[in-house]
């Protein structure tokens, strides 16, 4: 299928108007925020069975992978009641009189395509802004759906979409924004990031290319190691750290799930999503086929013409490949690497990037503990995989070259805003101020430190508050006890 690209004329009216649009105030009235969000969320509900279709059309995604993974997250995201609400702080400063508080203000990926697309811009609505939202062309048959259907269901003043590929995208980037929010890989965010430095924009970035590890001490293992979207998700397990002595089982584990779930031949299964496009096929092809090291004991058929890659399992993988180590796979391919010390399977994950998830397999709690005070990932999921995106109470995002920033429920909504500090004076009051009006006097320093800092006893008394508070207990303790004796 073509993707329907917007002309570059468009992209230009678009910016212009929606900054207008904004600037007038128009977008941050609550009662068209709410009424949006509830459009967005009839969008979905009511065309779910056209977004099933376009979704099987552009990676043959199974029907209840699409509805977990796309569907699902986009409808619970809508049940949003927690609209812009100033936040009073308590003043440090003797001289503020009056109030200050805090008020939160508008700023202005083709696997999971529809949940990636609309959940951030639940949030830029629910903040108050306008936006513009690029599908990705990569999935033209969603991307087609989502511009056909945005002006019907939403104020088409405030938010449009665009499409088109690497040029629309450029253009795009060449007008000034007040924030860029971008899911996709670490090459890419580079160059958004760069785009964004010209007009000092904040960004919030979820790069794909973050290998996250697996590491197993000891069982159970999850059946959904890396099967779930033909592994196309950013946070599905990129290789397997695991104990020596666990190798065969886990190894047993893995063919029986795949036997169980797809058959003797996985390619007739209904239940296995296919890989995007040839392009994205060969690259994880050739990731196999030319791996420096490994056995592949599971899986390891590839059909080009049906873009299929069969669940695969590669075991007796060296520390040092490179080809299957060294980049994302991004597909279904497993490499298994073994350990003796935990200490050197934590060594190898500090070597690496900074992962998107780290996914930790154990029931002794002194491993847990071990492995996430001596690594660096930007979610962690103990005893399962993937699942900690879904839970939308948590932040998620990453670190370092696996992104910057975050979202998902409140998140979302911080990530679109920015904290506006407001401070009321009280005039009645303004007899104090004299205190900090020339002539200055000794008088006049020793008022504005009684009542500007800390007294040094109370300063102490923060530090040591917990052991003044049980010393004072012992000493009631033992002044009662001493009482008691008298009687």
């Amino acid at each position: 299928m073509t993707l329907q690209a917007t002309s570059f004329e468009s992209i230009d009216d678009s910016v212009s108007f929606l900054r207008g649009q904004f600037i007038a105030g128009f977008s941050r009235e609550m009662c068209w925020r709410r009424l949006n969000i509830e459009r967005i969320h009839d969008m979905v509900k009511e065309n779910e069975e056209r977004f099933y279709e376009a979704l099987a059309k552009d990676m043959n995604k199974p029907r209840l992978e699409a509805f977990t993974g796309d569907i699902n997250p986009v409808l619970e995201e809508c049940n949003i009641d927690r609209l812009v609400k100033e936040r009073k702080v308590k003043a440090r400063n003797g001289f503020s009189s009056g109030t200050t508080t805090v008020r939160r203000e508008a700023l202005g990926a083709w696997n999971f395509p529809l949940q990636l697309t609309l959940i951030p811009l639940i949030g830029a609505i629910a903040a108050g802004n306008t936006a513009i939202v690029k599908p990705s062309e990569i999935a033209p048959h969603t991307a087609n759906l989502l511009a056909e259907l945005f002006p019907i269901y939403l104020d088409d003043a405030k938010y449009r979409v665009v499409n088109g590929g690497v040029d629309v995208a450029t253009a795009l980037l060449a007008h000034r924004f007040d924030h860029i929010f971008y899911t996709g890989s670490t090459n890419v965010g580079k160059i958004i990031m760069e785009a964004a430095a010209k007009h000092v924009t904040p960004v919030t970035l979820e790069l794909a290319l973050s290998l996250s590890p697996k590491m197993s001490t000891s069982p159970p293992w999850p059946n959904a190691l890396l099967l779930a979207n033909s592994s196309t998700a950013c946070v599905a397990p990129d290789y397997v750290l695991i104990h020596e002595s666990l190798l065969q089982p886990f190894t047993l584990a893995f063919q029986a799930t795949v036997k169980k779930w797809f058959g003797d031949n996985p390619k007739n299964s209904p239940h296995l999503a296919r890989l995007i496009s040839d392009r994205h096929f060969d690259h994880v092809a050739h990731m196999l086929n030319h791996r420096d090291s490994g056995d592949v004991v599971v899986g390891g058929d590839t059909d080009r013409a049906q873009r299929f890659i069969a669940p695969t399992l590669v075991v007796n993988v060296s520390p040092l490949e490179s080809t299957l180590m060294d980049d994302e796979i991004f597909g279904p391919v497993l490499p298994v690497l073994t350990y003796r010390k935990l200490e050197d399977a934590v060594a190898y994950i500090n070597k690496k990037t900074s992962p998107l998830a780290l996914y930790i397999f154990s029931n002794k709690k002194q491993d847990i503990d071990t492995i996430l005070s001596s690594t660096q990932s930007g979610g962690v999921l103990i005893n399962d995989t993937m699942l900690h995106q879904s839970e939308y109470a948590l932040p998620f995002g990453g670190v370092g070259h696996s992104g910057m920033g975050g979202y998902h429920g409140d998140k979302t909504f911080e990530t679109f805003t920015y904290e506006r500090a407001v401070m009321a004076k009280n005039l009645r009051l303004e007899a104090l101020n004299r205190f900090r009006y020339p002539p200055y006097t000794s008088g006049k320093q020793s008022v504005l430190r009684m009542v500007l800092s800390t007294h040094p006893i109370v300063y102490y008394y923060k530090l040591r508050r917990v052991g003044i508070k049980v010393n004072a207990f012992l000493l009631f303790l033992l002044i009662l006890f001493i009482r008691l004796r008298r009687r």
